[in-house]
Order: C-alpha cells, then sequence, then structure tokens
C-alpha cells in the first residue's frame, strides 16, 4: 500500500500546539541520571512525545490504540515521515505504562505487524516511559528479528533515551518539567547547546527556505560565531568543528611525525564523505595563510568561481572537489587559518626540542634531518674514516665508530650519540651529492636518547671536527706512500690543498635556511644583506602565495625614501624597478614621484613586483649598508617586517614539505 493519504487522524485535542501541558512537579534525587517519565499521566506523555518527535519529523497521522474514543493506557501510534527522504514512513508507538513486560512488548510489535502499515513502514519505534530494558532484553531481540525479516529497521527508547533528547530539546524539557529538574537537566548552557545544534542543522538543510532562514539568523548575528564552534585540544590531537566543517588533526610531534587532518563537509549531499589530507598536502595547499582573501593565489584550495548558482564556489581537497555557498567556504578559509597556527607552531616545538631548526626534515627510512650535503667522494672518504676508526681498532680519541658499512655511528659508554647516513634525495641533492641525514632519538631506545647528539650537535662536530680529522688522516696516508715522493714538489701542494679544503667550508654545503626573525636575527645581518636574503628569496616561485595590504606596501616605498638619502644607485635602474614612469633625472626627482605615489595610496593602490622594488632598494644603499643612521635602520627594520615574517613562515613550510 503506497497510499498515504488514508493514515489515520484520531489527533486527541492534547495533541495541538495550544493545547494546555501540565508540567511534571516531580523533583528527581541528585543521583538519577533519568527525568521520571513513569510519574507522568498517559496524556502528557503522549504530549510530550508528540513535541520531542517534531524536532526531527514531519507528523502526519494518529492512531489511538486500545479502546476508541476514551483515553487510555494502551498508548498511540504516531505516523511521521523522513525530513529529508520524504516517502519514508516511520512509526511511533508510544506506551506509558510503569510496568511494561515482555509479553506486553511481543503483543505490540505483533498488533503493528499485523496491521496494513507495516507493509509500508520504514521504521517502528517502541517508546516506553520506564527506566532500563533487562526485563525486555531477550523479548526485544526476537521481536527485532521480525521486524527485520520484513524489512523494518527497529528501534526502543526508554527512560534514558527520552532525557538525553530532551537535553538538546530545551524549549520541550520546560513545557513539562518544572523546578529542581529544569536545574538539573536543563541548565542555560544546555539550552543554549540544544538550540545551536537546531541551528546547526538548520544552516545544512537541504531546503532552501530553511537552510536561508539560518543563514539570515546567523547575519544578523545573534548568535555570535564562537557560540557555534566547537574547539578541543588534547596533546597532539587538534579538532574544531563549526556550521560547515569538521576538522580532526594530528598535530606534528617528537614521537609522531609527520602530521595529518581529515576534513569533513556538512552538507546534504556530501554527508558521509570524509577526506584525509598528509603533511606536505596540507602544507603546500590548505595552511599557511593567516587572513588572506579569498583568491586561488593565496589559497590554492580555491579553485574560483562558476555560474551564478547558489553553490558556486569550487574546493578542491586532494582530488575531492566540492561545490559551496560563498559562506561555506569563507568558513572553511578561517578554520584553515586557525588550523595553521596551531600546525606551524607545533613544527617549530619539534625543531626546537630536537635543536633541529632551519634544517630540512626528509622521509627516507621514517623521519630524517639533513644536516649538510657533501660530494659523493666526500661521503665515500667519511665512511672509510670511520670503518678505520672503529672501536675495534684502537683506543685514540676518534676510535668511536660502531662498524657500519654505509653510516656514521659514533658511540660512546652511555650508547650511540647519532646515526648519520649519506642519501641522494630528489630535490635536494645533485648527482653527485650526497644529503647527510641525522636520525632522530626514539623514545623507546633509552641509551640512544640518554647519550644521543642533538641535530646541531651534530652539525658542529662534523664541520668542526669530523671533516678536519678526516683531512688530516687523508694527508697521513699521502705521507705514507712512498710512490707520491717521487714528485715531492707535487706532494707537498696536494697535502697543502686538502688540509685546505677538508678544514674549510668547501668541504660541505650549508643546507639551512636561517630565518630572519629568529632572535632577531636580521639585525646581525645588517640591511643589505637581509634585503638579499629578501630579494632571492621574493624572486623564487615559492613567495607566489604571498599577500601585503596597501599599508604594508606603502611601508616598503617609505623605506625606499629612506635608502635614497645616501644618494647611491642608478636612477634609472631604481626608476625602472620601482614602476616610475615618470622620467627622473636625479635622486630629487625619484623621491618626489615616490612622495607622490605614497600620498595617493589610499586612492590608487600600490601594486608593485616585491623583487623588483626590492633590487631597486639593494642598488640604493650600495656595497655597504653603514651610512644609514641608527633612527632610518629601525624604521628600515619595521617596515621590512612583514616580508621577513612571510619569507620565515615560507622557508618553515618548505622545510617540512618538500622532501617528505
Amino acid at each position: 500500500m503506497n497510499n498515504y493519504d488514508n493514515l489515520p487522524q484520531e489527533w486527541g485535542k492534547h495533541l495541538k500546539p495550544d493545547a494546555p501541558i501540565i508540567p511534571q512537579h516531580y523533583i528527581a534525587p541528585k543521583t538519577s541520571n533519568t527525568l521520571f517519565f513513569e510519574g507522568m499521566y498517559p496524556e502528557p506523555f503522549e504530549q510530550m512525545c508528540w513535541w520531542l518527535l517534531q524536532k526531527d519529523h514531519t507528523l502526519t497521522g494518529c492512531q489511538r490504540l486500545g479502546n476508541k474514543g476514551r483515553l487510555s493506557q494502551h498508548g498511540i501510534d504516531i505516523f511521521a515521515f523522513d525530513s529529508v527522504r520524504k516517502d519514508r514512513l516511520l512509526v511511533f508507538e508510544c506506551k506509558c505504562w510503569r510496568n511494561f513486560n515482555g509479553g506486553a512488548l511481543t503483543e505490540a510489535v505483533d498488533r503493528f505487524l499485523n496491521n496494513e502499515w507495516a507493509e509500508t513502514a520504514e521504521c517502528f519505534t517502541l517508546i516506553l516511559a520506564q527506566e532500563g530494558t533487562k526485563s525486555l532484553d531477550r523479548h526485544w531481540v526476537v521481536a527485532r528479528q521480525k521486524l527485520l525479516d520484513r524489512g523494518i529497521e527497529a528501534d526502543l527508547w526508554t527512560a534514558e533515551h527520552l532525557t538525553e533528547k530532551m537535553k538538546s530539546a530545551p524549549d520541550v524539557l520546560t513545557r513539562f518539567f518544572s523546578g529542581p529538574d529544569v536545574q538539573q537537566y536543563c541548565n542555560q548552557w544546555m539550552q543554549k547547546v540544544g538550540f545551536h545544534e537546531a541551528l546547526l542543522k538548520a544552516v545544512t538543510d537541504p531546503r532552501n527556505n530553511i537552510s536561508e532562514l539560518a543563514l539570515g539568523f546567523l547575519a544578523n548575528e545573534i548568535v555570535s560565531k564562537d557560540e557555534l564552534t566547537t574547539r578541543h585540544v588534547n596533546g597532539r590531537c587538534w579538532s574544531l568543528s563549526q556550521q560547515c566543517i569538521d576538522v580532526t588533526a594530528l598535530l606534528p610531534s617528537s614521537e609522531e611525525y609527520p602530521g595529518s587532518a581529515i576534513v569533513s563537509i556538512k552538507s546534504p549531499d556530501t554527508e558521509g564523505v570524509i577526506v584525509a589530507l598528509n603533511q606536505p598536502w596540507l602544507l603546500n595547499r590548505f595552511l599557511g595563510n593567516d587572513g588572506e582573501p579569498l583568491l586561488t593565489k593565496f589559497r590554492p584550495f580555491f579553485q574560483g568561481i562558476a555560474g551564478q548558482q547558489k553553490n558556486n564556489h569550487i574546493i578542491d581537497l586532494k582530488n575531492c572537489r566540492f561545490f559551496l555557498s560563498e559562506y561555506a567556504t569563507h568558513e572553511i578559509a578561517s578554520v584553515a587559518d586557525e588550523l595553521s597556527k596551531a600546525y606551524l607552531k607545533s613544527l617549530r616545538e619539534i625543531e626546537a626540542q630536537w635543536e633541529a631548526k632551519n634544517f630540512p626534515f626528509v622521509s627516507w627510512l621514517g623521519t630524517r634531518v639533513a644536516v649538510c650535503k657533501v660530494k659523493g667522494w666526500v661521503w665515500a672518504l667519511m665512511t672509510e674514516f670511520a670503518n678505520a676508526h672503529d672501536t675495534n681498532n684502537g683506543t685514540s680519541e676518534w676510535h668511536m665508530f660502531h662498524s657500519a658499512p654505509d653510516r656514521l655511528m659514533p658511540v660512546s659508554a652511555s650508547g650511540y650519540s647519532g646515526v648519520l647516513s649519506g642519501v641522494t634525495i630528489a630535490g635536494l641533492c645533485s648527482n653527485d651529492q650526497v644529503a647527510i641525514l641525522w636520525e632522530p632519538p626514539k623514545l623507546e631506545y633509552k641509551p640512544f636518547n640518554n647519550a644521543g647528539w642533538s641535530c646541531n650537535v651534530v652539525y658542529q662536530w662534523l664541520v668542526s671536527e669530523l671533516l678536519p680529522a678526516v683531512g688530516r688522516w687523508r694527508v697521513l696516508q699521502v705521507s705514507r706512500d712512498w710512490r707520491n715522493w717521487l714528485h715531492p714538489l707535487a706532494t707537498r701542494k696536494r697535502m697543502i690543498r686538502a688540509t685546505q679544503f677538508w678544514s674549510s667550508e668547501e668541504a660541505y654545503i650549508d643546507v639551512r635556511h636561517v630565518s630572519l626573525m629568529d632572535a632577531e636575527h636580521f639585525r646581525e645581518l645588517g640591511i643589505l644583506c637581509t634585503l638579499q636574503t629578501l630579494q632571492n628569496f621574493y624572486n623564487s616561485t615559492r613567495s607566489g602565495r604571498t599577500w601585503f595590504t596597501q599599508v604594508h606596501l606603502t611601508g616598503l616605498y617609505q623605506a625606499m625614501l629612506l635608502l635614497l638619502e645616501g644618494e647611491h644607485g642608478y636612477v634609472d635602474y631604481m626608476s625602472s624597478n620601482l614602476g616610475i614612469r615618470t622620467p627622473c633625472d636625479n635622486h630629487d626627482h625619484l623621491r618626489e614621484a615616490l612622495r607622490s605615489i605614497i600620498s595617493h595610496s589610499y586612492t590608487t593602490p600600490i601594486n608593485p613586483n616585491i623583487d623588483y622594488v626590492m633590487r631597486a632598494m639593494l642598488e640604493a644603499v650600495g656595497d655597504e649598508d653603514s651610512w644609514i643612521s641608527g633612527a632610518a635602520r629601525e624604521r628600515i627594520f619595521h617596515a621590512l617586517i612583514p616580508y621577513m615574517v612571510a619569507c620565515d613562515r615560507q622557508l618553515l613550510i618548505d622545510r617540512h614539505s618538500l622532501y617528505l
């Protein structure tokens, strides 16, 4: 039977919005976990079920059970339809009995199955006023199987289930319970939670009129966005839930590296879709922003706008494409910014804990940190030196290595000091280069953890002690080979050259990218070196996602004005790099043109090429920056800070994504 127009309409007078309600005055013990539904009379219990079911269902029919025409404890059947699947018939049977036993349960289910509605119903729910189902368990298992055999879902609600549902429906609770019960089960926070959950559900409702109403409510700021946001942080577990998105992330940690995240978009047609994002994808496409506008250039997960329909903003989350509203897309961007702060903070904490600041992280047999690079033949001599100085071969200070053909394993009485491997890493090394990788300590391996050297200690030991020692050993080998002394002059030159090579920076290549803002390193570098570092960065493709406000851009031009006071550099070169079209014959003309641009920046936005502006600034500095006064130096540094912060942030992202 498919005609739902014949649903019974035996609505009692108490099942109407304006029907009087008599609240329950029973005071539950403080130790009670449920409301006292058993103390209700059948009529208010049916009323309560009627109000509660309307929260998530469309009620379309009612049938009284037992004697017709008068109220009895036999209860009622309420017919409803699912709010999303409008053709899905649901049946709820309400029983306000003090002692609903197994026989009554079996009878209720059999009566329903013998009724014509069993042919079309997809779900049958039995609602009881009593607590617990221990006496009903065996009977319910049998009855539930009968329903499932007919293709009908089965559910059983008792006082425990009703109490939980009432907590998220404070308006229903306050209608039917008063005084201490409301204080105990539905305080003001619970009322807010119930309202907020309903509002969030309405935002993603497939019915346009409902979702638009909810969004309009939010737009009027009657409820703040923070009230609708759930945040949770526990160790490395980080989660945030808002109207349109749920994000759960495992932040990077020294115990578990790298991190990851799963994203769920709250939309009727994306329900159940969970997207897993690894660290390289997160850092390069989702994170790394702090308030940048919603444009593809700055936020690569945003793919643009298609058409004029409501959900026309295209979002790509690692091969999963979503079409969302503008509101939802902006919310995703704000969530990404919040996660970005927590994620990048975790990366910095790992670098500090391992003393691996500014070294690139590498995925090779687990997580490794690249200490430096050397030529392939240099690494071969280093391993040869280590094997020649095995702890079993002598007692000198350099007989400190555990025998290993392809790695360096210095040891002490306390355990391994470190494990260093030489590997050619794509993107980091050229064909003839080897990256020396440091293995972070494993917490479960106590001897290593207690005796192990940090990444920075390994780097300093390697470049200051080990490489020169390898050089001295190599020179000694040359001096002992009698054939080399057939040509004494050439041999001496060869020995001198070897000593110089192994004791200098020629022997290795530094892979660190020192942060400009870290401990205000830019002050140690000075104006000239800081500008050179920034110009190199903004000349690279890695700076493509950087964004600056008009205040920041104006500050860069004001810093250029200060540098022009030195009267250095070619005016034509500087004016062309600054994008000045007006002919400038001297520094005064160039200053006037810059002042004009700055004065009109509020009406005519500045949109310069950062790389070119810094080329002009370097030209204005000259060969050295000692001529710049202290006050001017501070103002220039202040103008450069936003550009240094963006550079450092991208270099941090590169260190933790390029080689994983």
